[in-house]
């Protein structure tokens, strides 16, 4: 079954002309609305890039309910051999310090500008003008000078300095996140393991049911039995409906066809059953 696009500019308020891509369900006709910025793109390549983020997000709530990704086990701290080299805060008040005086000689600037402007309307010359704003003309003078000093010290300070020098003799540490890293990893092959199974299960069962019974399965094991001492029977317990117990039977069976065994010393055959409630 192939999606059908539909193409088409609207406009938001607050936001303008912008390009809407309905994604149209083959069978349901059912729409999924996609709006974007970006009018290069073919619409196809546009659906795929936003369905597949919605995969993402899918997968990591998946993760989260299921396997506990969001799970922190602790971790190990220890303290660094080369302790690591930080921004100089003497640099970076200096640098605030100098924007500050450059706000502040950028108004007197302009007041003097605005004045100046203002009379000479009147006819007043420059000369008699900066004569009579003398007071602002020094405070600028005062202020240029502020700044010049503090380009000068920021010269001669050091663009880093050791963490020892700020932190008060405080030696940093690091954490070491490889429990957290090792759960992960084992959490992420459960996933990927899941999904292998999921190909399996495709024969007998449709995709809306598959990871449902992959749950189910599991936690209806009731009873596990050996048998001829040869055969490791395990027995799953009623699945609650008609249709369920009968894929659950079929693809049981196509299991027990694969000829498993136990991986101990036995090397014991294994065998699937479903107990049929009465």
């Amino acid at each position: 079954m192939i999606a059908k696009y539909l193409d088409e500019t609207i406009f938001l308020e607050n936001h303008g002309k912008i390009r809407c891509i309905s994604v149209i369900h083959p069978t349901s006709k059912k729409r999924s609305q996609i709006l974007t910025n970006n009018w290069n793109s073919r619409a196809k390549e546009a659906v795929q890039i936003m369905f597949s983020r919605w995969g993402q997000e899918n997968f990591f709530k998946i993760m989260k309910e299921r396997y506990h990704l969001d799970y922190f086990p602790g971790y190990d701290i220890e303290e660094l051999e080369n302790q690591p080299l930080v921004k100089n805060p003497k640099l970076l008040g200096a640098k605030r310090a100098k924007k500050k005086l450059e706000v502040e000689l950028a108004r007197i600037r302009k007041k003097l500008v605005t004045r100046f402007t203002a009379k000479k309307k009147n006819a007043i010359f420059l000369a008699e003008y900066k004569k009579r704003q003398a007071s602002l003309i020094n405070e600028m003078q005062i202020l240029k000078q502020r700044i010049a000093q503090i380009n000068r010290e920021m010269k001669r300070l050091p663009p880093r300095i050791s963490a020892l020098e700020v932190y008060s003799k405080r030696r940093f540490s690091v954490c070491d996140f490889e429990k957290k890293r090792f759960f992960d990893l084992i959490k992420i092959v459960a996933h990927n393991i899941e999904q292998e199974m999921s190909k399996v299960f495709s024969s007998c069962y449709t995709r809306k049911d598959r990871y449902q019974v992959m749950r189910m399965i599991p936690e209806r094991t009731t009873e596990v039995k050996l048998v001829n001492n040869d055969t490791l029977l395990v027995k799953i317990k009623d699945l609650g409906a008609d249709r369920m117990n009968q894929l659950a039977q079929k693809f049981l069976t196509d299991v027990n066809n694969l000829g498993g065994r136990t991986l101990d010393k036995f090397q014991l055959k294994l065998s699937f059953d479903v107990e049929f409630e009465e």
